[in-house]
């Protein structure tokens, strides 16, 4: 990714990644709302996203973000027995509930030009993208406004804001070179007009359709996002399985023909030792793996 501080309409100067000693920066806004615990977003009740560590590693030359998913509706893992079959699930408590979580690795060294931009890697992990990564990073600094000058010299308010831009790499109609569309998932709010709500929390309507073994997969994806953006239908989404056995999910704007719909550059990487599903320590091997990614712009 393209890690990008900017202000709203371009309304004065961003606040940097990292400052100099007096000068305010978006890894000390970020570590005081870890402190504070306001570092979170919830996405819906009992659903919460939340940065929980912020570190800067000047010896290898970048930011460190760990953000983690909490979610009391997700559904609690059965283990089961190799030996006997037996079934076990966990006691789980009432405040207790499933998490997983990421790593963002930022490099410190921005890119050259007018803007506040840094390289930006991201460890990929199903349910916890960047989306929400962003949300969070954006609560914490919309709540600091600062004054600067605008080119007359009034004084004028404004705040940074951070967007988190994939850097492209195969489109959907490449990627289906050797793969396949797995399925096709719609989504909209919960259609619930004339039912009473009181004691109950509505959740958005999926509906997922699976395609066949056709030869012109992207024409009956084509085929149905127009039916469901004419059905109210806000969400149109694509479950690919590349040629090498990855899983990808990406979503159709409305305005996108779904051929030249682009994925995120992405790749895979192997460590020595397992990654927990979630953690609240920086992973070191993951450390190093970035590092030596960040150290040539040749593949960037």
């Amino acid at each position: 990714y393209e890690f990008s501080l900017q202000t709203p309409r371009r309304s004065g100067p961003a606040i940097p990644l990292i400052g100099t000693k007096d000068e305010l920066d978006v890894t000390s806004l970020l570590e005081k709302a870890i402190a504070d615990k306001t570092a979170a977003y919830e996405l819906r009740e009992h659903d919460v996203v939340r940065v929980t560590k912020c570190e800067i590693r000047e010896k290898d030359g970048l930011a460190v973000f760990l953000v983690s998913r909490r979610d009391e509706a997700a559904a609690t893992q059965v283990f089961e027995h190799g030996d006997t079959g037996a079934l076990w699930k966990p006691d789980v408590g009432p405040k207790q509930a499933p998490a997983l979580s990421a790593h963002l690795f930022v490099r410190l060294a921005p890119i050259a030009g007018p803007n506040v931009k840094h390289r930006a890697i991201m460890e990929e992990v199903p349910g916890l993208g960047r989306t929400y990564l962003q949300f969070v990073i954006n609560k914490v600094l919309r709540n600091f406004e600062y004054e600067y000058e605008d080119k007359k010299g009034k004084p004028k308010t404004s705040y940074t804001m951070l967007r988190l831009a994939g850097i492209p790499s195969e489109s959907l109609a490449e990627a289906l070179k050797g793969g396949a569309i797995k399925y096709v998932e719609l989504v909209r709010d919960a259609q619930v007009d004339g039912l009473d709500m009181a004691g109950l929390i509505p959740h958005p309507q999926r509906m997922r359709l699976s395609l066949k073994n056709e030869k012109n997969p992207l024409d009956i994806v084509g085929r149905v996002k127009e039916w469901a953006l004419a059905r109210d239908w806000k969400n149109v989404r694509v479950q690919v399985e590349t040629a090498d056995d990855r899983t990808k999910v990406v979503e159709l704007s409305r305005e996108a023909d779904a051929a030249d719909i682009l994925f995120v550059r992405s790749e895979v990487v192997e460590t020595k030792d397992h990654l927990e599903v979630c953690t609240d320590e920086i992973n070191g091997e993951l450390v190093t793996l970035a590092a030596a990614r960040f150290k040539s712009d040749d593949n960037w």
